[in-house]
């Protein structure tokens, strides 16, 4: 499996961890999905063949943060609807929101100069 491809399916287990895939989140995972070049039949795959599981708490939480993160950057630009589908992952993470919004907020300033795992794991307390 590719890593955009594991990151993904990572992503999809996120989701379907609360046991309920709503028809938002459906959407903001096609058009994460279809923005990082996969098919609506690959993400059907994965989501077919991805377990739902909720991430260790601390820092494992905030390490599948960091890597929802990096599938969001990969093309170079982080859309509107990728820094929803993030903040929304941080909700079902429960990560500090105030720590979440300075993450995206960082995603939206400068982008190009990225976030190294020890940054970001630097703005959450556990």
């Amino acid at each position: 499996m590719k890593p955009e491809e594991a990151q993904l399916a990572r992503l999809i287990r996120l989701v379907k961890a609360d046991g309920v895939l709503d028809a938002q989140e459906i959407e903001l995972l096609v058009e994460m999905a279809e923005r990082k070049g996969f098919t609506k039949e690959d993400l059907t795959r994965l989501a077919d063949s991805t377990p739902a599981v909720s991430p260790d708490p601390g820092p494992e939480r905030v390490r599948f943060f960091y890597q929802a993160v990096a599938l969001a950057l990969t093309d170079g630009d982080v859309a509107r609807d990728e820094l929803n589908v993030l903040r929304t992952i941080g909700k079902q993470l429960d990560l500090d929101p105030v720590a979440v919004e300075k993450v995206l907020d960082h995603l939206q300033q400068d982008h190009d100069a990225g976030l190294s795992r020890e940054q970001m794991e630097g703005l959450f307390e556990w």
